[in-house]
């Protein structure tokens, strides 16, 4: 039996969104859970033509005015016991503090560094401000975490993320990729330029429509380009059939020394998870053993060399006995954020 009884998330909700799990995890749990989508508002304006779209980058806080005054109007007559924000960017640190008079505990879970920007949409100025108005903050990274005590002397924690242990890999088979190892993600330059290194038919990559676009003077990314992206149920059955997938970290992941999503998809869904090496990483799957690393485009060449159908199976089994054995779903991840919570409410 919890304590805490009525929690509110406010987020974006749309498919996908990492909320969905903590949504899923906490009601589970015995809380009832209120939902207020916080992105899409303001997402709607920019989808409305360009003059919005324009006008939204040039002022963006004249049309998140009325999303503020919303919100604050819903906490007001909800009064929930806790509220738990997600990263927050069309939020106002003065919204922000007048929400702590209306619940008990006043949450933030970061999913990107909170105060160190390395991309467009990856944060701004309202999400560093608002920090210091938080009862709790949670961040994904440890190294955050200890930035976020030393710098805002905040009550930080590490949430780390999971997998969906829900899904599970169905029996359609993959036979192109079978004997593959696979890269799924978003089309960056520098990716295109990494995977151009790797002969035809060494790897499938999957991913939107930019692989082939953009990689005209690429060839070997181009050709290794499968001409789709994976969501959903192919996601997880691709992963698991594959001989491996890659995991390209983001500069961030690798400055932090952290992780990222797929860290815990990947091997939560029965695949094998050839990553950048981290020290989170390296210690949440053993190198070797749970998992295989690599610092450079040749070690990634040596590990694709030497894989063996036989060894990736070992790996697999024993990455997935850990991701469960240690509590690596999103369940297990709700349930420790719970606990943090309680323990501060």
């Amino acid at each position: 039996m919890t304590k805490l009884k009525r929690i509110l998330i406010l987020g974006a909700f749309g498919p996908g969104a990492m909320e969905h799990q903590f949504v899923k995890g906490f009601q589970r749990l015995g809380l009832e859970v209120l939902c207020y989508e916080i992105q899409a508002p303001i997402e709607a304006i920019r989808q409305r033509s360009l003059p919005h779209k324009l006008a939204l980058r040039l002022r963006p806080d004249w049309f998140r005015q009325s999303l503020n005054r919303a919100v604050l109007a819903y906490v007001q007559e909800q009064k929930p016991e806790a509220i738990l924000v997600f990263k927050g960017m069309d939020l106002f640190p003065d919204t922000i503090a007048a929400l702590k008079a209306h619940t008990h505990l006043l949450c933030n879970y970061n999913p990107d560094h909170p105060f160190l920007f390395f991309s467009r949409g990856a944060g701004n100025a309202h999400v560093k401000n608002s920090i210091r108005h938080y009862d709790l903050f949670f961040s994904y990274a440890q190294n955050i975490v200890q930035q976020l005590k030393a710098q805002y002397k905040v009550q930080a924690m590490q949430i780390p993320f999971g997998y969906d242990s829900d899904l599970v890999p169905s029996a359609q088979p993959w036979p192109s990729i079978a004997q593959k190892v696979i890269f799924v993600g978003a089309w960056d330059p520098q990716r295109a330029a990494f995977f151009n290194q790797f002969a035809p038919d060494e790897l499938a990559i999957f991913g939107p429509s930019e692989w082939a676009s953009r990689t005209s003077a690429q060839s070997n990314t181009r050709h290794n380009y499968q001409g789709r992206a994976l969501y959903d149920q192919d996601y997880i059955d691709v992963s698991a059939q594959a001989l491996g997938a890659i995991n390209l970290l983001r500069p961030q992941n690798i400055i932090e020394s952290s992780h990222n999503m797929r860290t815990f998809e990947v091997p939560g869904y029965g695949g094998l998870l050839i990553a950048e090496r981290t020290q989170e990483q390296q210690a949440f799957f053993t190198e070797g053993e749970e998992a295989l690393y690599f610092s450079s485009s040749e070690e990634l060449q040596a590990i694709l060399q030497e894989l063996t159908p036989a060894r990736a199976q070992s790996i697999k089994q024993k990455a997935r006995e850990r991701a469960q054995r240690s509590g690596y779903s999103y369940h297990a991840r709700s349930a420790e954020m719970l606990h943090h919570l309680e323990a501060h409410y």
